[in-house]
């Protein structure tokens, strides 16, 4: 889903975001998943939408942040 979104955007990337992009694709591809920590708890986040917001559905609702 990031990749895919970052793919879209090719040609309004830099450089370093296009290395950025096919690092993801290459990691997707062989089976790793991107996690980043929720600004909240800490609990790993690896849904696309929570990623990109740095926040999970549960802090999310909690905080009024859900959308």
């Amino acid at each position: 889903m990031v990749v895919s979104y970052l793919t879209q955007l090719h040609d309004q990337l830099d450089a370093d975001e296009r290395r950025e992009r096919d690092l993801l694709t290459e990691l997707a591809d062989r089976g790793f998943r991107i996690s980043v920590p929720c600004r909240v708890c800490g609990q790993a986040l690896v849904d696309p939408r929570s990623v990109a917001r740095h926040i999970g559905p549960h802090c999310a609702r909690r905080s009024g942040d859900a959308k």
